[in-house]
């Protein structure tokens, strides 16, 4: 359902194992692992070919039923913009003054599903999960590569002097041989790399789809509040003044746009992958 397992590091370190491991990784994982990451560019290529054509089709809106269409991952579900306006009213419940005096407040307020990636299921958890996951192996493979070079540096500077002192002896060999920690240290590396390169793909992918939901709700906030300041909204203490657009563009350049999230999911099973999804 998803793809080549695994989470992502960051730009220039991906393909570490592969560069600076002494290792070679199985030809038939890597002909799998190909094929894994053929099928995430397909993803990619179908998720905006399926976009655009809704989009000409003026078909914007992801609902719950495509909650796990695969093209549609990176779409923000069941997106709303709420726009309220407060006034004021007597006791009698009769308006007080015309429309423009009596308007107190207008608020602004954006509704939308969880940004996760539902098509990819939870089964081991969300993307905080998986990136810790990584984070582990990559730790591991740092630790052993780190012990197999000072055992290889330490057997190349004693070498001249044991084979100077008996060509022949064993001690020439076997702290590298095929029993030896060198060589137990090689084949856990190996394992690891391979682990560590098929997982990246996934948490890459995964978290660039719930990235984009995220991104189109912070820009859907976004044009919604200056949306409402152009029109000539009042803020929250009832202000109206020409130049509040400015003033709040102003605020935004200088200081950025604040973004908050209110979740309304559990932290039980499935919702709780789809909470570290968000959290990532």
């Amino acid at each position: 359902s998803s793809s080549s397992g695994g989470e992502e590091e960051e730009e220039g370190e991906a393909s570490l194992p592969s560069r600076l491991l002494p290792v070679e990784l199985n030809l038939r994982w890597c002909d799998r692992h190909v094929t894994h990451l053929l099928r995430d560019l397909q993803i990619l290529t179908r998720s905006v070919q399926m976009t655009e054509s809704l989009f000409e089709r003026g078909r914007c809106f992801r609902g719950s039923k495509l909650k796990k269409t695969i093209e549609l991952q990176g779409v923000a579900m069941n997106l709303h913009a709420q726009l309220f306006m407060v006034e004021e009213y007597g006791p009698d419940g009769r308006p007080l003054g015309p429309s423009p005096s009596r308007r107190m407040a207008d608020y602004d307020l954006v509704t939308h599903g969880a940004p996760a990636v539902h098509a990819f299921g939870f089964a081991r958890g969300g993307l905080t999960v998986l990136e810790r996951g990584l984070a582990q192996t990559r730790l591991s493979l740092a630790t052993k590569l780190d012990r197999y070079l000072s055992l290889r540096n330490s057997h190349l500077s004693a070498l001249p002097q044991v084979v100077k002192a008996d060509p022949n002896s064993s001690q020439a060999s076997g702290c590298m041989g095929p029993s030896s920690e060198a060589s137990e240290l090689l084949r856990d590396l190996r394992s690891l790399a391979m682990q560590y390169e098929g997982r990246q793909a996934e948490v890459a992918l995964r978290r660039a789809l719930a990235l984009s939901q995220g991104l189109t709700i912070a820009a859907l906030s976004l044009a919604t509040k200056l949306m409402l300041l152009a029109s000539g909204g009042c803020g929250a203490d009832g202000s109206n003044s020409p130049t509040m657009l400015e003033d709040a563009a102003g605020r935004w350049a200088a200081h950025g746009y604040l973004c908050y999230l209110s979740g309304l999911v559990s932290t039980h099973a499935k919702e709780l992958g789809m909470s570290q999804d968000v959290d990532s």
